[in-house]
């Protein structure tokens, strides 16, 4: 009686840290996958920006499905040289994720406007 009780403990504790990996793995991949999605989106903001012709220094926000963007166009110290800082944001429930993306612009003489 005592080994089938044994034998009982045993296996009860093994499936509790295997369904406990396999929740902390679900936990990481839905991470993984929000984190990717953020990429994608400020990649695509990033290069919607580069195509753009009528580059301002400016602040723009939008909000894309669960993700809030923010994009700043700021002037640097060299010449015709612009720092885009995007961030993506995606509050889910009390916390509150976070991806940015930072890179640099040569923009033509001609197209800069204030």
């Amino acid at each position: 009686m005592a080994e089938v009780i044994a034998a009982i403990a045993i296996m009860s504790t093994s499936l509790l840290a295997i369904f406990s990996t396999a929740r902390s793995c679900s936990m990481a991949a839905d991470r993984n996958r929000k984190l990717t999605q953020s990429v994608l989106i400020a990649e695509t903001l990033l290069n919607e920006q580069m195509l753009d012709e009528q580059i301002a220094y400016q602040r723009t926000q939008g909000q894309t499905d669960k993700y809030s963007w923010q994009i700043k166009i700021l002037q640097t110290d060299i010449e015709n040289l612009a720092k885009i800082e995007i961030t993506v944001a995606l509050r889910h429930q009390s916390t509150r994720q976070q991806y940015e993306l930072v890179s640099f612009l040569y923009i033509e003489p001609e197209t800069v406007s204030k």
